[in-house]
């Protein structure tokens, strides 16, 4: 995903101020939406990784939707992007898992702990 900035109005061509420049590296982030919340530009996507075959019927899943974020211009015409506020109501207790040994090339063990 990408973009340009600069200035258009009906009845004109567009004019370019800063030239096409990327902003989500890879391609993993797809099927992008576009939500206009209280005045702000919130984009969210599918995220999938496509380099190897996915399991999604054993595993019972494929693929995840990318969280909503707000996006803005700097001073020097530059994008940002930030996490929309509403998902701090999503947050709750933090839980410490410890040390938890993994091994090179399998999968991470389910990970369970006390009051999660």
């Amino acid at each position: 995903m990408g973009y340009v900035v600069g200035n258009w109005s009906t009845g004109t061509e567009f004019e370019v101020e800063k030239p096409y420049r990327q902003s989500d590296f890879g391609h993993n982030f797809y099927a992008g939406q576009t939500l206009v919340l209280d005045g702000r530009v919130t984009p969210f996507a599918w995220m999938g990784d496509f380099s190897h075959p996915i399991e999604s019927q054993e595993w019972g899943w494929s693929g995840q939707l990318a969280l909503p974020r707000d996006l803005g211009l700097n001073a020097e015409l530059e994008l940002t992007t930030t996490p929309i506020l509403e998902l701090a109501q999503l947050r709750g207790a933090s839980h410490e898992l410890g040390t938890v040994p993994l091994q090179a090339g399998g999968h991470p063990p389910h990970l369970r702990c006390a009051g999660c």
